[in-house]
């Protein structure tokens, strides 16, 4: 009930007539904040490596972790015919290379056994080439693994904390080549892409807007919901940075569909004020069933050479609540939707199922997502 109110309040702050009132009261974002320069974005690499100076709890000989170190070794002039070893793990190495990194930065690198070794702690990653989507080494990787928890084992017990064949290497990798990252296109337009939470139709005829009316009118130009071809003002022509920050501060009204998200797992709805409902008329009740159980002593005949018995009798009863009614009119709005449950004395997983019958009776228009 305390949750239904809280959010019946947070409603009627979002009552439709408030939000029509100005369209200053409307809440506006700044560009950057909901867009981004297509292909400006991270690159994911990849490389598979060594982890050494581990205290006997790395890869068995059925891995082909000893193949690797022979290798390893013959490449320093150094014959080896077999290195049985549990010192050492084979390892998954990953790290995401910001845009418009150079070389000298360095990125966090992930470590994760792919190996049977029990634990990295103590472990040292081998110099790892990481790759990019191209095969080409953009970074090398190298330093100790800091997995952040323990294991200690003995007389047949053990104890561990966190999951020991995983860990990082803070800043472990040192960016060797930057990545390419293109800002203008092949026709010269600056290509804008809304964030996948904020596309849409409107928002990107919103942006464009705004663009055209700060600086020429043939600026922007939405291409989908989430796409804006942007031709740089010739005031900007030699100073592209300074109008990318400059756009990035704009504000816009951004506009999404009518949406209802749904938790099942702890009961949270969020409805979106856009919502609405036709005309439905929603009831709930609830029944209550009481299974009681008393236990009566039997007692046999004198000198009939029973025995005592304690024999249980079950009492059930069932009571139903009293059943409401409620109509929603045409239009109704959230508030009205909220207000109606409340009053229904219905609970947050009461709301769920209503909300879902509801959208199965083709009543509420909007969408209803179920997490």
């Amino acid at each position: 009930m305390r949750f239904l109110a809280l959010l019946c309040a947070f409603c009627v702050f979002l009552s439709p007539g408030f939000l029509e009132a100005s369209a200053f009261d409307q809440p506006t974002v700044r560009l950057k904040d909901i867009l981004r320069i297509e292909g400006v974005h991270p690159q994911q690499l990849v490389g598979v490596g060594l982890v050494t100076g581990l205290a006997s709890t790395g890869d068995s000989s059925k891995s082909p972790t000893s193949n690797m170190l022979m290798t390893l070794l013959s490449s320093f002039g150094i014959a080896a015919s077999d290195m049985p070893s549990r010192n050492a793990a084979l390892v998954m190495v990953t790290a995401e290379l910001p845009p418009f990194s150079r070389p000298g930065d360095r990125v966090d690198v992930s470590v994760s056994s792919i190996g049977d070794a029990r634990s990295l702690v103590g472990g040292n990653l081998f110099l790892t080439p990481l790759l990019g989507d191209d095969e080409e080494a953009y970074a090398f990787a190298e330093g100790p693994v800091s997995v952040g928890g323990f294991s200690a084992s003995g007389s047949g017990s053990s104890v561990s904390k966190n999951h020991l064949t995983a860990g990082v290497v803070p800043a472990g990798g040192l960016v060797q080549k930057p990545g390419a990252t293109p800002i203008l296109d092949e026709q010269g337009f600056l290509p804008l892409v809304l964030n996948s939470e904020n596309a849409d139709f409107t928002t990107a005829a919103r942006v464009a807007e705004v663009l055209n009316k700060t600086y020429t009118p043939d600026t922007a130009l939405a291409l989908d919901q989430s796409r804006i071809a942007v031709l740089v003002p010739p005031a900007y022509e030699y100073r592209l940075v300074d109008f990318i920050a400059d756009f990035g501060a704009l504000e816009v009204n951004p506009d999404s569909v009518a949406k209802v998200v749904v938790d099942e797992r702890s009961g949270i709805v969020v409805i979106g004020k856009d919502v609405r409902i036709t005309p439905v008329a929603v009831a709930a009740g609830s029944l209550q069933v009481a299974i009681q159980t008393e236990y009566d002593v039997v007692q046999p005949p004198p000198l009939s050479g029973g025995e005592t018995v304690v024999v249980p009798e079950s009492k059930i009863t069932a009571t139903e609540g009293q059943k409401q009614m409620t109509v929603l009119q045409s239009g109704s709005t959230i508030q009205d939707l909220v207000t109606a449950l409340n009053g229904l004395g219905a609970s947050p997983r009461d709301v769920i199922s209503i909300l879902q019958a509801i959208k199965a009776a083709g009543a509420l228009y909007g969408q209803l997502e179920i997490r």
